[in-house]
């Protein structure tokens, strides 16, 4: 993944705009966040840490380039089958159909995470 210029760029700008009219870095004063200067950029989140982790939440991947490691995208497949369907193949005893339950528990076709 590779962050787009666009989104970069823009991020700026509101970071710039929002610290020169509605933080205290507003004020003609000099601070390390200003680095040390009167008119230096404030580099930190325009806002409060909740609306930063609510904003963080959610990522936006629609401002990222993806590259995929094989060349067609969908190789990550494989061959169909899932780790628990082959070891269930191998003769090791498995629970092929982890979804079929007596209640509602969290389950996972992921041998490794089975008694989560």
């Amino acid at each position: 993944m590779e962050v787009k210029q666009l989104p970069t760029t823009q991020i700026n700008q509101h970071l710039d705009e929002w610290h020169t009219s509605l933080s205290v870095w507003a004020e003609d004063c000099r601070s390390w966040y200003k680095g040390n200067k009167t008119k230096g950029r404030v580099y930190i989140w325009p806002g409060t840490i909740l609306h930063l982790l609510k904003t963080l939440r959610t990522p936006r991947y629609e401002h990222y380039e993806m590259r995929y490691l094989d060349e067609n995208m969908w190789s990550f497949l494989g061959n169909g089958r899932t780790k628990l369907e082959t070891m269930g193949e191998n003769d090791t005893s498995v629970d092929i159909a982890p979804y079929i339950r007596n209640q509602d528990v969290w389950w996972s076709p992921d041998p490794s995470k089975a008694s989560l």
